[in-house]
C-alpha cells in the first residue's frame, strides 16, 4: 500500500509543491512500495503523513545509512546538482536489484534534469510532471553504470576545495566563501576572548579567523548540518584542544549559557522562502547563552531588520559596518 489508512487527500494542499507532485504520480501511474522503503528528504514531515512505515534519512542532520539494502528508495531532490547526483549514486548502491528508485524535485531546482542524470547512469525510466514538478522513476537500477556511480559518490563526498578548506557539495557556499562572511572576517581580531560559539558555524571559516588569538580559550561549533561540521572539525584540527564541536538545531532553544562572545552569519531562507524566523531565533539564543556583558557579532543582509530585536534583548548595539549589501552588528548583553 502507498498510502496510510489515516492520510487525508485533503491534507496534500497544506504541503509543498514537490511532495504533491509525488503523491500524485504515485497514485497516477500506480506505484507501489515494498518495504523496507526509505525516504530521502530534508523536511520528512510531509513524507511521514502518505508513508508512514518507511525509514527517513536526513542527509543534513544524520549519517547515511550503513549496509541496508531497501526495496523502495524515494528520493526528494535538494537543488545542488552534485549533491544530487551523489544522492543518487548512494540510493542506488542501497536499492535491491528488483527494486523502485523514484526520485523528485521542483522544475526551477533541477527537476528538469533529474532524467538526464539517470540515464548517464544507464538507467530506463519513466517520468511524471505536475505542480512545476517532475517525478522519475526507474524499476531497474540493477542496470546502472558503475563507473559513473563510483564517480558521482567522489565527487559528492568531503573533499577540500581550492583554498585548502575541508568542504563537502551541499554545504552552505560549500565552494567559496560567501559574501556575508568574508564581511565579518576583518571584525573578528577586535574584543572576543574568552569562551564562545559560532552559530551556524558552517566549515569552520569563522573559527578559523578566531582561533589563532591567545585570548581565545574555548570555541563551541553549533550548526544542524553533520556534513558541515565534520569539516570544520577538520579545518578546526590546530585547534582541537579549545574546539567543540555541537549539532544542534539552532531555530530551537539551545543549552548554553555564560559564554563570552557569539559570532554567527544566520540563514535566512527556508527553501526558496526569505523568512526573519530563523535569524530571530539565533539572536534569542544567542542573547541566552551569553553572560551578563557579553558580546554578539552577527553579520545580515542589509534588508533585513533586525535591529529591533536586538534592541528589545541586549543593553546596547550599533551597527559597526555596512556594505555591499550586508551590515554588522555589535551588541551587549
Amino acid at each position: 500500500m502507498v498510502f496510510s489508512n489515516q492520510f487525508q487527500f485533503h491534507k496534500v494542499h497544506a504541503m509543498s509543491d514537490v511532495s504533491r507532485a509525488v503523491i500524485y504520480s504515485f497514485q497516477e501511474a500506480g506505484l507501489s512500495v515494498s518495504p523496507p522503503f526509505l525516504v530521502i528528504n530534508d523536511n520528512l514531515f510531509e513524507m511521514k503523513l502518505p508513508f508512514p512505515a518507511a525509514d527517513f534519512w536526513n542527509p543534513e542532520t544524520e549519517k547515511q545509512p550503513e549496509g541496508q539494502k531497501y526495496k523502495s528508495i524515494l528520493l526528494m531532490a535538494p537543488k545542488q546538482k552534485t549533491e544530487t547526483r551523489y544522492l543518487l549514486a548512494l540510493a542506488l548502491r542501497h536499492i535491491e536489484a528488483d527494486g523502485v528508485l523514484a526520485v523528485a524535485a521542483t522544475n526551477d531546482a533541477g527537476g528538469k534534469s533529474l532524467g538526464k542524470v539517470l540515464k548517464e547512469f544507464g538507467l530506463n525510466l519513466t517520468d511524471i510532471s505536475k505542480h512545476k514538478c517532475r517525478v522519475v522513476w526507474t524499476a531497474k537500477p540493477q542496470e546502472a553504470c558503475g563507473d559513473s556511480v563510483d564517480e558521482a559518490i567522489k565527487q559528492g563526498q568531503p573533499q577540500q576545495r581550492a583554498d585548502g578548506l575541508w568542504s563537502q557539495p551541499g554545504v552552505f557556499s560549500w565552494e567559496t566563501l560567501d559574501k556575508g562572511t568574508a564581511l565579518l572576517l576583518p571584525h573578528l581580531s577586535f574584543g572576543l576572548s574568552g569562551k564562545g560559539a559560532d552559530f551556524g558555524c558552517g566549515i569552520g571559516v569563522i573559527g578559523m579567523a578566531i582561533m589563532p588569538s591567545a585570548s581565545i580559550k574555548k570555541l563551541i561549533c553549533v550548526d544542524r548540518d553533520i556534513r558541515a561540521l565534520e569539516c570544520a572539525e577538520k579545518n578546526l584540527a590546530d585547534w582541537k584542544e579549545k574546539i567543540e564541536i555541537r549539532q544542534a538545531d539552532l531555530s530551537k532553544p539551545i543549552d548554553l549559557c555564560n559564554l563570552d562572545f557569539i559570532v554567527m552569519n544566520p540563514p535566512f531562507h527556508t527553501g526558496k522562502k526569505e523568512t526573519l524566523e530563523l535569524g530571530k531565533t539565533f539572536i534569542t539564543n544567542a542573547f541566552s547563552s551569553l553572560k551578563s556583558g557579553g558580546i554578539l557579532l552577527m553579520v545580515a543582509n542589509s534588508h533585513l531588520p533586525y535591529e529591533e530585536l536586538v534592541g528589545e534583548k541586549f543593553s546596547s548595539h550599533k551597527i559597526v559596518s555596512q556594505e555591499k549589501g550586508f551590515k554588522i552588528i555589535e551588541a551587549i548583553k
